[in-house]
């Protein structure tokens, strides 16, 4: 089970975390950034990121919850992005801004809301190198975990096989140990864990709980 961990909640301020995860044990970086838009919340920029992790930091995850993705992929480039989701509940030509991260040589994602059935994104599956399922309504650090999820990354593991496919499954929001057991059971291979992990001083204790589980 990889670990991604995102810096929206913690002991510290942004800045901190992100350094503190970047001199960790997970296996990416979760950076989430908020249009204001997409979600009523407006969090940091690809600015933001290099001030704070620079241009060789560990491999970045970026999950844009924007209504303009394409807006910051070339940001994105010049700093340490192996993989950008977007979301499947924006108004955009989604197969086209996934052709284009692509292009940038980053792995392209498509990211679903709580809301959002799997049978929705089935068409796109051929096209992306990983899923990225909402287990909490997207815009806040801190929030329970779903278990209604857990059908959808089952579904999403029989079409995998189904389409002799080989995406991620990747689940986040409300992830601990003991939910991300439960993800992994259903057929997860990656998880996003924040508030969880950030809100301890020993973010290694945390982060090789999620991945023994």
């Amino acid at each position: 089970m990889q670990v991604s961990v995102s810096f929206l909640k913690g002991l510290d301020d942004m800045e901190t975390r992100a350094k503190r995860i970047n001199d960790s044990t997970a296996d990416y970086i979760h950076v989430d950034q908020m249009d204001g838009k997409f979600v009523s919340r407006t969090t940091i920029l690809p600015s933001d990121v290099k001030n704070w992790v620079g241009t060789n930091s560990k491999p970045l995850e970026v999950h844009l919850m924007t209504e303009k993705p394409q807006t910051y992929f070339k940001e994105y480039q010049e700093l340490n992005t192996k993989l950008i989701y977007i979301h499947y509940e924006i108004d955009e030509d989604l197969s086209a801004l996934l052709n284009a991260i692509k292009t940038l040589d980053i792995k392209a994602g498509i990211a679903i809301n709580p809301e959002t059935g799997v049978s929705a994104i089935k068409p796109l599956l051929s096209k992306v190198d990983s899923v990225l399922v909402m287990s909490v309504v997207p815009g806040e650090g801190g929030q329970k975990f779903m278990p209604e999820v857990l059908t959808k990354i089952q579904e999403l593991t029989k079409l995998r096989s189904y389409l002799d496919l080989n995406f991620d499954i990747n689940v986040d929001g409300g992830v601990n140990d003991i939910t991300a057991k439960l993800c992994k059971e259903a057929g997860a291979n990656r998880v996003v864990s924040g508030a969880y992990i950030c809100e301890n001083n020993d973010l290694n204790e945390y982060i090789e709980k999620i991945k023994r589980a």
